[in-house]
C-alpha cells in the first residue's frame, strides 16, 4: 500500500494535480440524498439521484467522479491560461490544443535566439564573454514575459551594441 501512495504522489507531482479530499462514494451519496429530499417525481436526475438545479448536477457528477477516480484534475501548464481541467491522461499538460501550441511557440522563440547567437559566436562575431552576457540577457528578457521571437532578437542586438561600445 505504501508503494501505491508514493506512485500518486510521483504522478500528482508530474501532472501537478491539485490536493482534493479522499471521498467515498457511499458518503457522496448519503450528504446527496440529505439535500435532496422533498423532491417530485418528475425533477430531474443524475444517477438515479434528484437535482434542484444544473449547478447541483455538476457539482454530483464531479464528487461521484472524484470518488470513482475517473479522472485526474490537473492546472494547465501555459501560464496565460492556469485552467482547472480534467486530464485524460497521466502525462496530459495542457488542457487544450490552444494552449499547448501557444506554449510550444513560446519556448521555440528563446531556442531559435540561442541558436542565433550560436551561430554569430561560430562566425567569429561574438567573444565567449559577449556570448555568454547575450544568453543570459535573453533568458532574462524571456523570464520577463518577452516572447515575441523578433522583439527578442532586436533587444539582443541593442544589449549587444552596448555591449560592443565599451
Amino acid at each position: 500500500m505504501a508503494g501505491m501512495k508514493a506512485i500518486r504522489a510521483q504522478t500528482a507531482r508530474r501532472v501537478r494535480l491539485l490536493p482534493l479530499p479522499q471521498v467515498s462514494r457511499a458518503s457522496a451519496l448519503r450528504a446527496f440524498r440529505a439535500r435532496s429530499k422533498g423532491f417530485g417525481s418528475s425533477s430531474p436526475r443524475v444517477n438515479g439521484r434528484l437535482v434542484r438545479s444544473l449547478l447541483e448536477a455538476c457539482w454530483f457528477r464531479l464528487v461521484l467522479d472524484l470518488a470513482e477516480g475517473a479522472g485526474r484534475f490537473a492546472r494547465c501548464a501555459d501560464p496565460k491560461c492556469n485552467r482547472l481541467y480534467l486530464a485524460r491522461y497521466p502525462d496530459d499538460r495542457y488542457c487544450s490544443v490552444l494552449c499547448r501550441k501557444r506554449a510550444t511557440t513560446d519556448r521555440v522563440a528563446i531556442r531559435e535566439v540561442k541558436r542565433w547567437l550560436k551561430e554569430k559566436r561560430k562566425a567569429g562575431e561574438l567573444t565567449g564573454a559577449q556570448w555568454k552576457a547575450a544568453r543570459e540577457q535573453a533568458q532574462k528578457l524571456y523570464a520577463g514575459g518577452e516572447k515575441n521571437l523578433d522583439r527578442l532578437k532586436e533587444n539582443i542586438e541593442a544589449f549587444l551594441a552596448g555591449l560592443l561600445r565599451q
